[in-house]
């Protein structure tokens, strides 16, 4: 009897020696996809080990996400963040890879503008970067969560995240950070309608990017909110040809949501022009693609828009 039982523990482990042989090469393949930019054959190579039931790794759902989020596909990138965390266990040592999967989970969250449900991802991101003292991660959340508080209208808070991630930033000479920094600290004039110190900071963020490698994301966002300050500060030209240039942008990286955000702001500037076909055609657009996605944030704001168009 006892030889039956020690045949099944060797036929048991060796089994899982296998499968964890197999993960290993999985995640090295994935990563390989990742790191060649082949964003569509990671989400293929992972729908195929979900159909075997072969996909319950940590960070295989991670990669996954990954590659959906550089796809512009947020909902779904979300979705396997989540899934991620969830298969997360609880003897996890890898603090890097669990401060990075809730610090993205909250990313997704606030791009899809769930404000609140964003927050403890973030905290517990930032919890993780302090315990291991990572100048680099503490600056991140300090960041991430200074732009949720400020959506939240906490600006007392947010300024102080703000100023935290700022003083890391500038202490450590991360120019693209600072930029990042900059570009926030705009967004919290703009809620307290300092507008031409918002353009100010906007401005500093813009040649920032234009001096220092970074994403085509980052610089669609940013022309978008300077095209913005820009329409507050009453310099409609200026504001025209930045947003042009963000919607430009937005359709050559097919981010449709960004894209749609910079409908409502291009719909408020032909309005200011009183250019009232253009701002009436922009507009549908906006409230079009907001109302498919039932993102009920950007419905509202986009029915506003199109209501002061008609």
């Amino acid at each position: 009897m006892w030889l039956k039982r020690l045949s099944i523990f060797f036929i048991l482990n060796c089994s899982a020696l296998i499968l964890c042989g197999q993960t290993d090469r999985i995640e090295s393949r994935m990563a390989n996809l990742l790191n060649t930019e082949k964003y569509q054959e990671v989400v293929s190579l992972a729908d195929s080990l979900e159909k075997t039931g072969a996909f319950t790794d940590s960070r295989l759902n991670q990669m996954k996400a990954d590659a959906y989020y550089f796809l512009n596909d947020v909902p779904s990138a979300l979705k396997y963040y989540l899934r991620a965390i969830s298969l997360l266990k609880k003897e996890e040592k890898d603090t890097m890879h669990m401060l990075e999967i809730n610090s993205h989970a909250g990313f997704c969250h606030k791009y899809l503008g769930n404000y609140i449900e964003a927050l403890p991802y973030y905290q517990r991101a930032l919890k993780l970067a302090q315990a291991s003292k990572d100048s680099l991660e503490k600056s991140n959340q300090f960041f991430s969560l200074g732009s949720i508080y400020m959506e939240l209208g906490d600006y007392q808070k947010s300024r102080q995240l703000l100023d935290s991630a700022y003083k890391i930033d500038f202490a450590r000479k991360d120019t693209a950070a600072i930029g990042y920094d900059l570009s926030n600290l705009g967004d919290l004039m703009m809620k307290l309608e300092n507008y031409p110190t918002a353009l100010s900071y906007y401005r500093k963020a813009v040649i920032i990017k234009e001096t220092v490698a970074n994403n085509v994301n980052t610089e669609t966002l940013r022309y978008g909110k300077l095209a913005k300050a820009f329409l507050l500060n009453n310099q409609l030209d200026s504001a025209i040809y930045f947003i042009d240039l963000a919607i430009q942008l937005a359709s050559e990286q097919n981010d449709s949501l960004s894209l749609a955000k910079h409908w409502i702001d291009k719909t408020n500037i032909a309005l200011r022009q009183n250019k009232l076909s253009e701002a009436l055609q922009t507009a549908h657009k906006a409230y079009a693609f907001f109302e498919q996605k039932k993102a009920t944030k950007f419905q509202i704001i986009s029915g506003q828009v199109l209501a002061d168009a008609y």
